[in-house]
């Protein structure tokens, strides 16, 4: 609207220029006639943009023009020479202009002294970036001036006026010039003169000059046309994304008489680029041929501190031989948290497991429940039960908005989706299935698990890799129909929206989702680390305060408490068969030991003391005798281990578990004298046990770090 004007009004002067006559209100002015001077004038000026003012601030600058003509007609014509730096929105630099074309104006008298003067302005500008990106084309403007005659030679005035620099900005000018008429004759005094003494005579209408046909805007690469330029919306997090996949496209057409060679397209958005992107060479375009290049972007990750969307200007350029030309167009920008599901994997953008906020909570959830599992149970699982549980106590909640949900916008595989970011959620303590899903994810890939998205209709959950083949899945687990076992891995599935139970019931939950919709061919798992091979998780950030973990105390009883839940319901049939082994041979000790057994290595250390303990009601059984004492070993406290082992060696002096067990004991209380003697021994009765725990032939901290290396210390050899 404000162009459209602009350009009418600039005919209009344009016209009023070559016609002689200016109305207002009612009064016609006309010149008269003089001899013929040079008129100088400079005019500092402030240029305020009014298109493209999101990309560009207020500036300033200053045009110098040189003016001939007769001055009692007071027509002129001559070369004007601009310049102007225009300061960028974000403060990363200016954009410096130097202009050069002609200015046509023409003197209107109001009352003595008091001179309008409208002009036209066209020309070539070139406009630079502190970054070196240039740019040329051409310009068009007009002005209104309200000079002040102080004397017959030199004058002030008020500027006012519009410039297009062509698909660049356009922008509007004021200014406060002086003008210095030089080579004023005789006439020209008593024209000054009787300016402030009387009206200006009447004279004949000049005749109008013909207007020179219009000049097209083009660069130096005349013959080439650049059309059918379209941009995508742009999706901030996915800025990593746009660097070798299209963002749009353009055509470029060859209109020459013969063949083009090596002709480079570049793309440049202001403020998001810190420099253009080299989309493509063409090697040739033959007269007459065309060839549409895809756009790419290497943005920069200011998108992300986009919280509201909004659109900006982009520049398409095409060089060869030394010659350049450009087009422009609107790009939209959503915000950081926009994304849209036509594809589930680009949800793995918002995992940021690298994101402070995540690795502080994650990994102090592990430290609280380090060392307080067992180690017949798969570790990953162990880490995502207390993930599962530390979110819980955290306060987490499933809250969803119908109108933003994944069920709504799935729908439309175009519609635009609000997805949260893993520190926001934390921040905000809740969020939908899409949410929870990718701070779980998050959360476990920043300790080192693996993850992937489960899409089943309307809904989307996660699951974490076990880290094992399916073949071992189906021995370790009593229920291997509760995993997702696909060709190289087996899979645990979590419903994350599941807040009022715990990890057991999250993942029975999610089991049951995955077998019915996949038996509907409905359901369908995205590894978050392929999907990250598209779309590379971001590094957001923000203002937003630190976040109050969970208490550690009540986290470990959680855990504690879902771990023992699942422990029995895995070895529930082995508690059941050991059981009836027991009742059917009368209590033997060794029933009553392996059942023991069966309770120690899942870490349910006080079942296991009462079943060792029954096993010795009868007498000294070494078996029981000995693993009474690793009880007591993995509890730290070696002398009650040592009484046990002791008791065991006089029922058993050759048995290795009893020899290693002595002789570990012994070294735990620096008798290594002792310790040697069993260590002497345990070789000659099984050389590969020894061998495992090597470091009992040292002493100190040598001893200490041989342990550490070989992962022994928390090994126990169960006697059965």
């Amino acid at each position: 609207m404000i162009k459209s004007v602009v350009k009418g009004a600039f005919v209009f002067a344009l016209l009023s220029l070559m016609s002689g006559t200016l109305c207002f209100g009612q009064a016609t002015i006309v010149t008269e006639q003089a001899a013929a001077p040079l008129a100088l004038e400079a005019t500092p000026i402030v240029s305020m943009p009014i298109r493209a003012s999101d990309l560009y601030a207020v500036g300033g600058g200053a045009t110098l023009a040189a003016r001939f003509g007769p001055i009692a007609q007071r027509f002129r014509l001559g070369p004007e020479l601009g310049y102007t730096r225009q300061p960028l929105v974000d403060g990363a630099g200016f954009l410096t202009i130097v202009s050069l074309g002609a200015d046509a104006s023409r003197d209107f008298r109001l009352v003595p002294r008091l001179f309008l003067m409208p002009s036209v302005q066209a020309g070539y500008f070139l406009g630079v970036l502190d970054s070196g990106t240039k740019g040329r084309d051409f310009y068009f403007g007009g002005a209104l001036t309200l000079d002040y005659a102080l004397s017959r030679s030199f004058a002030l005035g008020l500027d006012g006026g519009y410039r297009d620099y062509n698909g660049l900005y356009q922008t509007f000018e004021l200014g406060l010039g002086a003008t210095l008429r030089l080579g004023s004759s005789g006439g020209e005094s008593q024209a000054s003169d009787e300016r402030s003494r009387s009206p200006e005579p009447a004279v004949p209408k000049p005749e109008l000059l013909k207007a020179a046909e219009p000049v097209k805007a083009q660069s130096s690469a005349a013959g080439l046309e650049l059309s059918d330029a379209s941009f995508d919306p742009v999706f901030p997090v996915l800025f990593k994304y746009y660097d070798d996949h299209p963002i749009g496209k353009v055509t470029i057409k060859n209109g020459t008489s013969a063949a083009i060679q090596n002709v480079k397209v570049s793309f440049y958005v202001n403020q998001y680029m810190d420099n253009s992107k080299l989309c493509a060479t063409i090697p040739s375009i033959d007269s007459g041929g065309a060839s549409t290049v895809a756009l790419l972007a290497l943005f920069n990750d200011k998108l992300l501190s986009i919280s509201e969307g909004t659109k900006v200007s982009a520049k398409v350029s095409v060089e060869y031989a030394a010659t350049s030309r450009e087009t422009t167009g609107t790009v939209r920008i959503y915000d950081r948290n926009a994304s849209m599901w036509d594809d589930n994997r680009k949800a793995a953008a918002f995992v940021t497991s690298k994101d402070p906020t995540v690795l502080r909570f994650a990994k102090n959830v592990l430290s609280m429940v380090k060392d307080k599992g067992s180690r017949a149970v798969n570790p990953n699982l162990l880490t995502a039960m207390a993930m599962h549980e530390a979110t819980l106590l955290y306060g987490l909640t499933y809250v969803t908005d119908p109108s933003n949900s994944y069920a709504a916008t799935l729908e439309s595989k175009t519609a635009v989706d609000f997805l949260q970011f893993p520190r926001q959620t934390l921040d905000y303590k809740g969020g939908n299935c899409s949410a929870l899903s990718i701070l779980y994810s998050a959360l476990l890939e920043s300790v080192g698990v693996e993850t992937a998205f489960i899409t089943v209709p309307g809904h989307i959950f996660m699951a974490v890799s076990l880290g094992i083949a399916p073949d071992q899945a189906r021995k370790d687990f009593a229920s291997p129909d509760d995993l997702i076992l696909t060709k190289d891995r087996a899979w645990l599935p979590i419903e994350t929206t599941e807040r009022s139970a715990g990890f057991i019931q999250a993942w029975q939950d999610a089991a049951k989702e995955w077998r019915e919709n996949l038996a509907k061919q409905q359901a369908d798992l995205y590894p978050v680390h392929e999907a990250w091979a598209l779309y590379e998780p971001v590094g957001f950030s923000s203002d937003m305060g630190n976040i109050a973990l969970p208490n550690s105390d009540k986290v470990v009883g959680a855990y504690l408490e879902e771990l023992v839940r699942y422990i029995d319901s895995e070895i529930y049939p082995q508690v059941a068969k050991l059981q009836a082994v027991i009742r059917s041979s009368n209590n033997s000790p060794s029933s009553l030991n392996k059942l023991g057994v069966l309770y120690a290595r899942y870490g349910l250390a006080d079942r296991a003391e009462l079943q060792f303990k029954a096993a010795l009601k009868e007498g000294a059984y070494a078996p029981a005798l000995v693993n009474l004492g690793h009880l007591e070993y993995l509890r730290q406290k070696f002398s009650a281990a040592l009484d046990y082992y002791d008791q065991a060696q006089k029922a058993a002096p050759n048995s290795p578990s009893v020899l290693l067990a002595v002789a570990r004991a012994n070294h735990a209380l620096e008798n290594y004298g002792v310790a040697k003697v069993a260590y002497d021994k345990l070789k000659t009765q099984d050389a590969a046990l020894a061998q495992q725990f090597a470091y009992l032939g040292l002493k100190g901290d040598e001893s200490t770090r041989a342990a550490d290396i070989a992962g022994v210390n928390d090994v126990v050899v169960w006697g059965e």
